[in-house]
């Protein structure tokens, strides 16, 4: 397996610049993930490691060797950087059964019959589908299609797998099993993964650390915790997870006076029907499954609080709040 080296990687299109001074380093065996709103820069920082999109600016360094460079001249292609990708479409031969469908890469390098079955039929056992060989795509589940897409990108053996947003084309609960299965995968291979993602649940549950961009920018670098209780800026706090934001002038504690933005979370806040430091009107009520999700009016600002089944409150009553985590955003 290998690390993953960027070094003020730049890519433009004319006058726009999809991806600014993108400089980070992956260690061998890490799940890293690429998240940000479409437009961010994500998919094209993930095509430049794959090789079909080539910088502007910068390099890119996988294991020891540089593989893009323009101001070197060093370019790899592709099929030479050791590397495997699955898509967001699953990319699947409707035409080819999913023995064949995984064994094509292999043919086209011409290995061995023998190897071909060898190296598929170990793969099939890694991705649970040791049974389903000579089945056709088109009696696979949308779940069954993705494994096979991965099969296919992990036969070859790459020292890094790259996935852009394979997910984003199943149901909720096929995407809810899939992410368990992909982190089950590399935890059994050891490979380092590079994720691309929009889905900020996604990128929380499976990564080892996440990327944040936006506009072709990193906002921040850090594992799900730090990231999501320790937001970098406004932007990254907006973004990652639900955040509320008050005025500071709406809390009266003197530590929070000298803050321009204050940022609660919804679980951070605490209602009470008698109690509470602060009070406000129950704007809307919403069940979530888990409980409830509540709209409080707090002097102007609308806060989401999540509370528990038990917690009922209708809309237009009155409610004491206390806040148990506050963070200030000096922004």
């Amino acid at each position: 397996m290998s690390r993953v080296f960027f070094k003020r990687l730049c890519k433009s299109y004319g006058d726009n610049e999809v991806v600014k001074d993108f400089s980070i380093e992956i260690e061998d065996g890490e799940f890293i993930t690429f998240l940000g709103p479409s437009g961010c820069g994500k998919t094209t920082s993930l095509r430049m490691v794959a090789g079909f999109v080539r910088p502007t600016s910068g390099e890119i360094i996988i294991g020891d060797s540089i593989v893009s460079s323009p101001a070197s001249r060093i370019f790899i292609q592709p099929e030479d950087r050791k590397l495997g990708m699955v898509f967001q479409s699953y990319a699947v031969w409707p035409h080819m059964n999913v023995f064949n469908n995984i064994a094509y890469p292999l043919r086209i390098k011409k290995e061995q019959k023998s190897v071909i079955a060898k190296k598929v039929e170990k793969i099939l056992d890694l991705v649970d589908m040791s049974e389903l060989g000579k089945r056709f795509p088109s009696e696979l589940s949308g779940g069954q299609q993705q494994r096979v897409a991965l099969a296919r990108a992990l036969v070859m053996e790459p020292e890094v797998l790259l996935l852009d947003e394979p997910l984003s084309n199943l149901d909720a609960k096929l995407r809810e099993d899939m992410r368990i299965e992909i982190k089950e995968l590399q935890k059994k291979t050891g490979i380092t993964i590079i994720f691309v993602t929009h889905d900020q649940m996604e990128a929380m549950l499976m990564s080892d650390r996440v990327v944040v961009m936006e506009k072709g920018v990193i906002h921040q670098v850090g594992d799900p915790v730090s990231i999501y209780q320790n937001p970098a800026n406004f932007f990254v706090a907006g973004f990652i997870g639900t955040a509320n934001f008050i005025k500071p002038g709406h809390l009266d504690e003197i530590g929070y006076r000298s803050a321009k933005t204050c940022m609660v979370r919804p679980e951070d806040i605490v209602l009470d029907k008698e109690k509470g430091r602060y009070r406000g009107t129950v704007a809307q009520k919403m069940f979530i499954g888990e409980g409830f999700l509540y709209v409080i009016d707090f002097r102007g600002d609308a806060l989401k609080v999540k509370a528990l089944p038990t917690q009922q409150y209708d809309p237009g009553s009155e409610v004491g709040m206390d806040f148990s985590k506050v963070l200030c955003l000096n922004i």
